[in-house]
């Protein structure tokens, strides 16, 4: 059970930190064929809502990583 905590914090967390690197990538100025919402060419032409949108799925991951695998493996063990 033990493995399957650490593949689970690890992944979450490896997702959490992969959407904020994306996050950070559509707002890269490139050549693009359109404005995007903040005026200037970029990598994605949506790119003040889609970088909120990859921020909002990295709290989630985050969160959800840390809620779910790290605090259960820091319970102490109790039987029933």
């Amino acid at each position: 059970m033990e493995i399957r905590r650490t593949f689970g914090l690890i992944s979450s967390g490896l997702l959490g930190v992969g959407f904020v690197a994306m996050a950070l990538i559509t707002l890269l100025p490139a050549a693009a064929s359109k404005l995007n919402r903040l005026g200037y060419y970029s990598v994605c032409s949506y790119a003040p809502v889609s970088t909120v949108i990859l921020f909002i799925l990295s709290a989630v991951f985050l969160l959800i990583g840390y809620g779910v695998f790290y605090r259960a493996s820091t319970r102490p063990f109790t039987s029933s």
